[in-house]
């Protein structure tokens, strides 16, 4: 399975001292270590099928105003698969990319 996750700004900032844009932070490796903790241990509660293995960072929340929720806040889901289409396709590439042998 894979996520598009938006994590909590501000408890980033204020838990793990981590602050910035969030447009550039979805980059920043020490968020991406501190959702993947997370991840890791919500996955231990699933089953294998559940499992979050690979997961994209979004700056800001979906919104009805962004056209990416209904007005019963449903997702619209043909409008977040197009509108990122370039993290969905990137997190199934990881997905059947053989893993790189450690030198």
């Amino acid at each position: 399975m894979v996520a598009l996750i938006v994590p909590n700004w501000q408890a980033l900032s204020s838990l793990e001292g981590i602050s910035g844009r969030p447009d550039d932070l979805v980059r920043d490796e020490r968020v991406r270590a501190v959702i993947q903790r997370r991840v890791d241990q919500l996955n231990r509660e699933l089953g294998s099928w559940e499992m979050i293995k690979h997961f994209e960072l979004l700056p800001r929340d979906l919104s009805e105003q962004g056209g990416e929720l209904t007005p019963t806040l449903k997702v619209k889901r043909r409008v977040v698969q197009e509108r990122y289409r370039d993290q969905i396709e990137t997190m199934y590439q990881d997905k059947v990319r053989p893993p790189t042998a450690a030198h």
